[in-house]
């Protein structure tokens, strides 16, 4: 079985799955809540068969995944390990927690899933919003990316959203948690750092991107780095000496974003709906960090890294504003999240010879 028919049974079970709750819905929930509940309960599905696929899948699938199995393996084996930075180190102790220290290659996978999963329903937000959120992220490109080929990122995530949803709670958290987040990917400190610049008004937004953007380019060109810029041009200039440059890869997680921020506008109700929408907060903070993808996409490689980090934030944003401005068109939002997700899931299982090469399962 390849990625277009998991991508096929997924689309499947989504649509049965939010019809049955959607008729459900309509006899036992009030109406000011429906919308909300049916994508909750559809994203719970979504995410609870996506977990059961990708766990019992191959280990042969997905570059880092075999790379990773492999050290695994190797530790498991009391052999010594080279120095890779602490983001390997942390990342094996999680697996091997994750599998209850069962120290066994073969349950990578579940351990892998079940740890996203469990570091994202960690923050703190309303369950029918975590279950419509894991839902959307699971079935899109990044989230498949996430759970099969980027691990020590995917890992990071999950700390980086619960770093966002104890921002406006507790500022002592939500450092705490970045923190976590930065030493399992070194991506996640500039994400978190782009996320929190988007909190000011566009002005000093711009000022600051601009500057910061400048000093890296010039870091670049130079070879000359300030010491917490080391670790970030590392990683860029490291994913610079690959051969091939993956801009298709770039731009279909760009398109993640861009669905993300529209489908709230499509679901809008008339033109009211669409000003508070778009003058709300979070929707403007979320716009403001998408922005920051576009030089990102003529970096190869490492481009798209930092997408699939802004990616889960926009999204959990997103949700944010279309359940507190129109929960009852709620639905729709995710409905278009959904179908905006399913049309670049198909292109790039299609479109990626990987993807018609490697089987999902053994």
């Amino acid at each position: 079985m390849y990625v277009g028919q998991i991508i096929l049974l997924l689309m499947l079970a989504s649509l049965l799955a939010g019809a049955s709750f959607a008729i459900v819905a309509a006899f036992r929930i009030e109406p000011e809540g429906r919308a909300v509940w049916t994508a909750g309960a559809t994203g719970a599905v979504i995410a609870a068969v996506v977990l059961l696929l990708v766990s019992t899948r191959s280990l042969s699938f997905g570059v880092d995944t075999r790379a990773y199995a492999a050290l695994f393996e190797a530790w498991c084996a009391g052999q010594e390990l080279p120095d890779q930075g602490p983001s390997y180190d942390a990342a094996i102790y999680l697996l091997n927690f994750g599998m209850l220290g069962a120290c066994t290659p073969v349950l990578l996978p579940l351990s892998w899933a079940v740890l996203v999963l469990g570091l994202i329903l960690l923050a703190p937000e309303k369950r029918a919003h975590k279950a419509a959120f894991l839902g959307l992220l699971l079935f899109s490109l990044v989230g498949f990316e996430l759970l099969t080929n980027a691990m020590r990122q995917s890992l990071s995530v999950g700390a980086a959203l619960i770093a966002v949803a104890l921002y406006s709670r507790t500022k002592a958290g939500s450092a705490l948690a970045a923190a976590v987040a930065a030493l399992l990917h070194n991506s996640a400190a500039l994400v978190l750092a782009a996320a929190w610049g988007a909190t000011f008004r566009w002005h000093w937004f711009l000022l600051g991107f601009l500057a910061v953007t400048l000093v890296i380019v010039v870091s670049l060109v130079t070879g000359n780095a300030l010491i917490l810029l080391e670790p970030l041009l590392y990683e860029i200039e490291k994913y610079l000496g690959h051969e091939s440059d993956e801009i298709w890869i770039r731009l279909l997680a760009a398109s993640c974003v861009l669905v993300a921020l529209g489908a709230p506008l499509l679901a809008a109700s008339g033109k009211q709906g669409l000003q508070a929408i778009w003058t709300h907060p979070n929707y403007q903070v979320a716009l403001r960090l998408a922005f920051t993808c576009i030089p990102f996409l003529a970096i190869p490689w490492f481009g798209y890294r930092y997408i699939y980090g802004v990616y889960p934030i926009v999204l959990w944003l997103s949700l944010l504003v279309g359940a507190d401005v129109q929960p009852r068109s709620f639905g729709w939002q995710f409905g278009w999240t959904w179908a905006g997700n399913a049309l670049i899931l198909v292109g790039w299982s299609q479109g990626a010879s990987y993807m018609r090469l490697i089987p999902f399962y053994a």
